[in-house]
């Protein structure tokens, strides 16, 4: 999560600063289509998971001012560590899964005209959830696969907010959007894992987008 924040106030920073006062730049509340490439973070919220830096892509459709209807997909690993001590023996217990949102969002933008586009609306759609697997790390002995799981993929829904800030006269912008999903991961029928649990992830974006 503190990379994706990183990633963003660099982005910003850049974008203002390359193209400046002067450059008058497009204006995105104009009718057509938006390609959105990030990166991204997906955060579960009952704490205790941890998520590897991934990756999304959009395309939004802007209608009219104030409307857009957006689809896109992410994809990002979770893992969970725990630390174990028998005393001058210590090894780390690593469980890890992928989760692949693929979501439908409406876009109610808030600030047509203006350079700032925030927007917000529900959000709804279909999560792949990876096989989990449980990983054994021994310092200076390596690690070893301790256990395999398969998981069910399930529907989520939830809200999201965004931010496009536009650059240059090219159509080029700067996106970012966090998205909360109320989302379960269950064991597949034929899977010894793990009971299911709430994920319920909160996914943090940034990126650039182009307006066709």
């Amino acid at each position: 999560m503190k990379r994706i924040l990183i990633l963003s106030g660099v982005l910003v920073f850049v974008a203002f600063l390359a193209h400046g006062p002067a450059a008058k730049a497009a204006d995105l509340s104009e009718p057509g289509w938006r390609l959105k490439l990030t990166a991204a973070s997906i955060q579960p919220t009952g704490g205790g998971s941890n998520s590897s830096l991934g990756a999304g892509l959009g395309f939004e459709y802007r209608a009219s001012e104030h409307f857009g209807f957006e689809v896109g997909a992410v994809s990002s690993q979770v893992k969970d560590d725990l630390d174990f001590s028998f005393g001058d023996e210590s090894f780390t217990i690593e469980s890890s899964f992928r989760v692949t949102p693929v979501l439908a969002r409406l876009n109610f933008h808030l600030t047509p005209g203006r350079r700032a586009d925030l927007y917000l609306g529900p959000v709804a759609g279909w999560v792949r959830y990876g096989d989990t697997d449980v990983r054994v790390n021994v310092p200076g002995e390596g690690s070893f696969l301790a256990g395999h799981a398969k998981n069910k993929d399930g529907f989520a829904a939830g809200a999201h907010i965004g931010l496009d800030v536009p650059f240059g006269t090219r159509g080029l912008f700067f996106t970012s959007d966090a998205t909360w999903l109320k989302a379960k991961v269950k064991p597949a029928a034929n899977s010894d894992g793990e009971s299911s649990f709430n994920l319920d992830p909160v996914i943090v974006q940034v990126g650039l987008g182009y307006r066709f």
